[in-house]
């Protein structure tokens, strides 16, 4: 029998101790999602949010298994239900159309109790661009603003000019600029600059 080499046993060893250290790395890696694709859960903050379209809700009513599905909302903004129709949510909070359907839906059966809850938000979407750590869109649960939508982004690059963020909001086909100056709200100066972020407003890093 030829005798071990201590160089070939230490190289056997080092090797098994860097593909436990890759299988952590890569298990660590998967949960982490690309900025295009960023989907948080739906808001915690449900009362304030606004439903818009592609929004998925749950409507039902309480020991009514046929009045119990789950609907998408329209690029009008409106849903279908039945007993109810057609209505509009779009702006509209959870409690508002619970509102709705309720009242519509007591015409047919009285006292009903209605749940309306948000399965999915997908109309709430923001663009962080420029010298950011991951840039791209993302679609949130709920409202954020400016500092943390940067979070999002994983924080400023080294070349970044932080005093020259720019908001970029569309209005009526007009676009309306807001300067944020990172290192005077991050000062708790001029706090009034971390304004919140409207669904489709683009924050832009030069």
């Amino acid at each position: 029998m030829k005798p071990i080499n201590n160089g070939y046993v230490r190289f056997l060893f080092v090797l098994f101790i860097a593909m436990i250290i890759s299988g952590c790395v890569s298990q660590q890696g998967s949960t982490v999602q690309s900025p295009a694709s960023s989907q948080l859960p739906a808001p915690t903050h449900s009362s304030t949010y606004l439903i818009g379209a592609e929004d998925v809700l749950n409507i039902s009513v309480w020991k009514e298994p046929e009045l119990n599905r789950e609907v998408t909302v329209r690029p009008d903004g409106g849903v279908s239900f039945p007993l109810v129709g057609d209505i509009q949510v779009k702006g509209k909070t959870v409690d508002e159309v619970k509102t709705i359907v309720s009242k519509k839906i007591s015409k047919y059966i009285p006292k009903a109790e209605v749940t309306v809850s948000l399965i999915r938000a997908s109309s709430y979407k923001i663009y962080v661009l420029g010298k950011v750590n991951k840039p791209g869109q993302y679609v949130l649960g709920s409202y954020v603003d400016v500092l943390q939508s940067l979070s999002l982004a994983s924080g400023l690059t080294p070349y970044a000019n932080s005093d020259e963020i720019k908001i970029l909001r569309r209005i009526d086909g007009k676009e309306i600029v807001f300067p944020f100056h990172y290192s005077e709200v991050s000062s708790g100066a001029r706090m009034n600059q971390n304004i919140v972020l409207q669904s489709g407003d683009v924050v832009l890093v030069p």
